[in-house]
């Protein structure tokens, strides 16, 4: 027999209802209020069961004020039946609840660097930014998928997430950093990112690329800066337009949560996820002076280690020297060989997977690097190199990803999709693609006008120009040519000889 005080969640996919004693409460399905549920000391969550008992008598008026503080979540786990169309326009007519969503569960505890329970992703940078995985949260190597850039490509992040999803149920994601910029959605893609982490919390690594570090907000100015450029998601941030105040307070939110990213991560098999390589040789030389392995550690992990992690980029050259006029200096398959070297008894690695270049086929297996082999992915399909239309109409016709492997980098898998699909993300016609993207439509070229002429002045100028004509005439009549003798006239064979 129930006491009176007993409490049970009832759980199914539309709601949950939370019973005490003889008085109930329903609660909107969403992972989000799960998790800010779990974080509260006085209940006890059962995921096999989606049972949660609660300890204390006072929890109706908890949970009643959670829902007076925090917006209705709007979505669980989002949706395997929509398409990528049909899943864009979703995200941004709820963008707005979408980040006080965000906010309510994640921000407060941000800010106070107390993100123990919120933060949806499997690593946080906290004090450190690399980090070596052991057995047991790997599990399964060929549970894991590997994708590259995205670039605010909407589409191909909503593919690919969906193929791995229907693959493996107990799929784990490790995505290689580039999440905005170059693309047409960088905010939807960021939000929808967040929306798979909360609903599948700890199975996602989001490893910092340079372009997603790359923003600060300058609050005299009221503005965002970025480190690279062009940005396309800094002008969308900085549009002076009605929405503004909304897309500062993402941008915010985009900063704060950036910033605890990972830079690397070493997977049980030796396998380095990264996004842009490893610390040049200049870095080693001080790895190998170091007196010890935790010296050695702490270094890895200081801020000049890590801007190598994401910045530096792969060359096909045996060795290139480390160039510090910039941040994405170049490193060969020599320097590779010797950071493997350096690092093999604190840090062992074989093999690297990682993107930050952006392959013509969508992958690069990287045929030079032989020895310690290098897997380089793209995430995205449009083509970086045109403008506009003509870089969706050269849409990559399959995506790729990767999946782990015992030995070895992962392997390369197609993705496939259907081009109806694609096509009606991003129309095959100029028409109606600019009708969709006015903002990428090529400005016209810029005719000079032809400055107006004063009458009066090209009057006086021809008249002077007439006068000096007729002067010349004169001249010329007035003006005999002298007669020139041909017996006196030195010849050629003469003026050769002066």
């Amino acid at each position: 027999m129930e006491s009176k005080n007993s409490s049970k969640f009832i759980y199914n996919p539309e709601r949950i209802t939370l019973t005490v004693g003889n008085k109930s409460v329903e609660i909107p399905t969403d992972k989000l209020f799960r998790a800010a549920l779990k974080g509260d000391s006085s209940l006890l969550y059962s995921e096999q069961s989606n049972t949660m008992g609660i300890q204390s008598t006072s929890c109706i008026d908890k949970v009643n004020r959670i829902i007076e503080n925090c917006s209705k979540p709007t979505h669980s786990v989002p949706s395997p039946y929509l398409t990528a169309s049909e899943e864009l326009y979703r995200i941004q007519r709820q963008l707005p609840e979408l980040l006080q969503t965000f906010k309510n569960y994640q921000v407060d505890k941000m800010l106070n660097n107390d993100i123990e329970d919120d933060w949806p992703f499997l690593y946080d940078s906290g004090e450190f930014g690399v980090f070596k995985m052991d057995k047991k949260t790997c599990g399964d190597m060929k549970r894991w998928f590997f994708i590259g850039d995205i670039h605010g490509d909407f589409f191909a992040l909503h593919t690919l997430l969906n193929w791995i999803r229907k693959q493996n149920k107990d799929f784990r994601i490790c995505f290689l950093g580039d999440l905005v910029d170059r693309g047409t959605h960088s905010l939807e893609c960021f939000a929808y990112f967040l929306e798979w982490a909360y609903a599948y919390p700890e199975r996602i690594i989001w490893i910092a690329g340079n372009h997603d570090i790359a923003f600060s907000y300058k609050s005299e100015t009221d503005e965002f800066l970025s480190d690279v450029h062009p940005s396309e998601f800094l002008e969308y941030l900085n549009c002076p337009d009605s929405m503004k105040g909304f897309r500062s307070q993402f941008g915010k939110y985009f900063i704060e949560l950036t910033k605890r990213l990972p830079r690397a991560v070493l997977f049980p098999n030796g396998l380095l996820a990264t996004h842009g390589g490893i610390p040049h040789d200049d870095l080693q030389n001080e790895l190998v002076a170091a007196e010890n392995d935790v010296e050695r550690w702490k270094l890895l992990n200081s801020d000049r280690y890590k801007q190598d992690f994401t910045w530096t980029r792969i060359h096909r050259n045996p060795k290139k020297f480390p160039n510090r006029n910039s941040k994405g200096c170049e490193y060969g398959f020599q320097n590779f060989e010797r950071f493997c070297q350096v690092t093999k008894d604190f840090f062992s690695i074989k093999h690297m997977v990682n993107a930050h270049e952006h392959p013509e086929q969508g992958f690069d297996p990287q045929e030079k690097y032989k020895i310690n082999r290098v897997l380089t992915l793209r995430g995205f399909g449009f083509h970086t190199l045109n403008p506009g239309f003509t870089a969706y109409r050269d849409y990559l016709p399959k995506l790729f990803l990767s999946q782990g492997e015992d030995e070895g980098p992962p392997k390369i898998i197609p993705v496939e999709y259907q081009t109806v699909a694609l096509r009606v993300f991003f129309p095959d016609t100029e028409e109606k693609f600019y009708r969709l993207f006015p903002e990428l439509k090529p400005l016209p070229p810029i005719i000079k006008e032809p400055t107006p002429i004063d009458t009066q002045a090209v009057s006086s100028e021809s008249s002077v120009s007439q006068t000096s004509v007729s002067d010349v005439k004169e001249s010329q009549t007035v003006t005999t040519s002298p007669i020139i003798d041909n017996k006196n006239t030195p010849t050629n064979k003469d003026n050769e000889n002066t």
